[in-house]
């Protein structure tokens, strides 16, 4: 679509704003735009690409707009016309217009081009082709060659009246990128149903040069811009009315068409909140029920759940769980020693009778306490504490429950270290009954 906007980019330059519509185009490409405005006559030839850097008028000028492929026209001093064939108009248009691009120059030399005996003759028909009215004719400098590019200032815009021939010409000779007419343009008003266009170049000699290109039918509708303001507020991302895409807070003016298809200026005050994350890192023993109301019984990296951020936006929150497993509580009593029947763990004996307080340096895996009482162990793997049931330790009457016949097996210290008899210092015996006592004896 290059040689189509390059048209319209210039009559809107011209004309002001306004919307056009593009209801027949002749680009003389090999697959021609669409929709094709077909013609008929037989063109003299065509030319594409550029101009060689020496030996033409206009060193490296476009042999068609952008280079593409053109019309061509040289030395047929009867004029070779094309007429392009009737188009039916769509009602609702202000104006139709029918354009063309136009260049003159010397193909073959570094002088000459178009002079006055050289035109091209524009002409058009509201009948269907019964009738044409010659309305714009362009001609060569008045009184000698001269040559432009498709790129020349000069322009023949004209409205469809009067019926008569306008003339349009560089009046000074060589190279004439100001005087030199490249836009030609007739205005119709928007109430005609058909159009017929005929153009005519006509080239004396070998070294006059017509190249026309981009052949261009469109109907227009001048345009009232209206304009509005919204103020939104997105999570990460906003489309706007017109399909555009917004990832980041600010104001953007939006364009789309509006019920009369013209411009529609929307004003957006936009601001994008950014969806947030974190890891809720966590350690349960044996089992932990999670926000996503899911209980968990082994460790878990992966688990994930969405909540609401103080934005309103998105908050995913991934799980971090370590599982630990609560050791076993179980605890053999013998005697009056208490032993906890795991091992290789952290221990800590208590008195239960003392609101479980903690018995000061009894952290071994097994306790003999000192003094009757209800005592108990909390055992700790990892981060995960077992509290054993209360036993008790009953040292009231001791001596008298011991039979005659028994035998000293042991002696323990308080601590429950085997010794060997200290006089005047507390010692437990433990006798082959499994039976203790505790007593002081001198010397």
């Amino acid at each position: 679509m290059k040689h189509l906007l390059l048209t319209l980019t210039l009559f809107i330059g011209l004309c002001g704003h306004s919307q056009l519509d593009t209801l027949a185009i002749q680009d003389f490409e090999l697959t021609p735009q669409t929709p094709t405005w077909t013609y008929t006559g037989t063109p003299y030839g065509f030319q594409q690409g550029y101009a060689p850097a020496s030996g033409t008028s206009i060193p490296n000028a476009e042999w068609g707009i952008g280079g593409s492929r053109s019309w061509h026209v040289e030395q047929v001093s009867g004029g070779n016309p094309l007429t392009f064939d009737n188009v039916t108009i769509p009602g609702g248009y202000d104006t139709i217009r029918a354009s063309f691009r136009l260049s003159g120059q010397n193909m073959t030399s570094t002088t000459g081009g178009p002079d006055y005996l050289d035109y091209v003759l524009v002409e058009y028909s509201l009948d269907g082709g019964a009738t044409f009215v010659q309305r714009v004719r362009v001609r060569g400098a008045d009184n000698n060659n001269c040559f432009w590019s498709f790129n020349a200032l000069g322009s023949a815009q004209v409205q469809h009246l009067p019926a008569m021939e306008e003339l349009f010409n560089p009046v000074n000779s060589g190279l004439q990128e100001t005087e030199g007419i490249s836009y030609v343009e007739i205005a119709f008003p928007g109430s005609i149903t058909e159009l017929s266009l005929r153009i005519t170049p006509r080239s004396s000699t070998t070294s006059d040069d017509w190249l026309v290109d981009n052949v261009v039918l469109t109907g227009e509708n001048q345009c009232i811009t209206t304009t509005s303001a919204v103020t939104e507020t997105v999570c990460e991302t906003y489309t706007a009315p017109s399909g555009a895409i917004y990832t980041s807070s600010g104001v953007f003016n939006d364009t789309i068409a509006n019920t009369a298809g013209c411009d529609s200026i929307i004003t957006i005050d936009l601001t994008v909140h950014t969806p947030t994350s974190g890891t809720d890192s966590l350690v349960a023993c044996d089992s932990l029920t999670w926000i996503d109301g899911i209980t968990y019984t082994a460790s878990n990296d992966s688990a994930t759940f969405t909540l609401t951020n103080s934005a309103g936006c998105d908050s995913l929150v991934t799980l971090n769980l370590v599982i630990n497993s609560t050791p076993s509580n179980s605890v053999t009593q013998t005697g009056t020693t208490l032993t906890a029947d795991i091992s290789g763990l952290t221990y800590q004996w208590v008195d239960c009778d003392n609101n479980n307080s903690p018995i000061n340096g009894e952290t071994g895996q097994s306790y003999t306490p000192i003094n009757t009482g209800n005592y108990a162990v909390e055992i700790t793997s990892a981060t995960c504490t077992a509290t054993s049931d209360c036993f008790l330790v009953d040292y009231t009457s001791i001596d008298e429950l011991l039979p005659e016949e028994k035998e000293l097996v042991k002696i323990v210290d308080l601590l429950g270290r085997e010794t060997k008899f200290v006089p005047n210092v507390p010692l437990i015996y433990i006798y082959s009954d499994g039976s203790t006592e505790r007593k002081i004896k001198s010397e």
